[in-house]
């Protein structure tokens, strides 16, 4: 349960330094409880949402995996 709240908030910290470099802390303080709020919706809504959102998001991040699979071996020496 523990590691599970601390995503959230990391993920709003990434955000605001990603997007917002130069944001002040107010602005911290809107966007981490919108993330908290939307992750907290999502979780809420059921085992299907959140199924489908972690598939949909793991596509985007095999593609430079298999990018390197692809690519690599004629490479090596």
């Amino acid at each position: 349960m523990l590691d599970g709240a601390l995503y959230p908030p990391l993920l709003a910290a990434y955000l605001i330094r990603l997007f917002l470099p130069e944001a002040d802390h107010l602005t911290s303080w809107f966007v981490g409880p919108v993330v908290i709020w939307g992750s907290t919706w999502i979780n809420i809504r059921g085992v299907d949402v959140v199924g489908r959102l972690n598939t949909s998001g793991l596509w985007p991040g095999l593609l430079p995996s298999a990018r390197f699979l692809a690519e690599g071996p004629p490479r090596v020496s």
